[in-house]
Parts: C-alpha cells; structure tokens; sequence
C-alpha cells in the first residue's frame, strides 16, 4: 500500500511512528518529502488488537530486518525441515508414497 500526496502527487514517507499507548491506541504520521503536506493515522485499542493477532509487528524496526527474517519468524514454531518419509520438503509427508 503507498500513500501519495494529493497536493502534489508525490510518493508520502514515513514521518513519525508512535509509540503504543497505554490505552491500545496506535498513530503514524506520513508526510510528503516535497511539500511537508501530511496526515496522521490513528488506531483504536481493537484495530490494534487485531492487527497484532495478524502477526503484524507494529511501531517498525529499531534496526534492519536480517535476510528471510519474516519466514523465520513464521517457522519458528514448525517442525524440522525432514520429515518421517526421509525427504528434505517441508510438504512430502503429506503425500501418500501409494499415490
């Protein structure tokens, strides 16, 4: 998704992330590096929550994300890459050898 500025058609950037609040609110602000025009995005306590239960990090990164650190993230409650048919495809054990 990107925001453009409608002043003058320039791609907008992130301006300023937020903390998140006490109270389950969330805001970021955008603004265009051309015109400084900008608005600000603001989450109430549910769309955070649903948001966060997506497995969407929210407030960015301090620092850059390292190489396939999301599928990481995402196997590291998987089981290991071999399975008991003896192949190396995280997906030959839900294949029948009859077939």
């Amino acid at each position: 998704m990107k925001f453009v500025c409608s002043e003058c058609t320039e791609p907008m950037k992130l301006d300023k992330a937020g903390g998140l609040e006490e109270d389950g609110t969330f805001s970021v602000r955008f603004a265009c590096p051309s015109c400084d025009w900008g608005f600000v995005m603001w989450t109430n306590p549910q769309e955070t929550q649903m948001v966060r239960s997506l497995g969407v990090k929210i407030g960015g990164n301090t620092v850059p994300s390292a190489p396939l650190e999301t599928i990481r993230t995402h196997m590291h409650g998987s089981t290991s890459a071999t399975t008991g048919s003896g192949g190396k495809c995280p997906f030959s054990g839900l294949m029948d050898p009859q077939d």
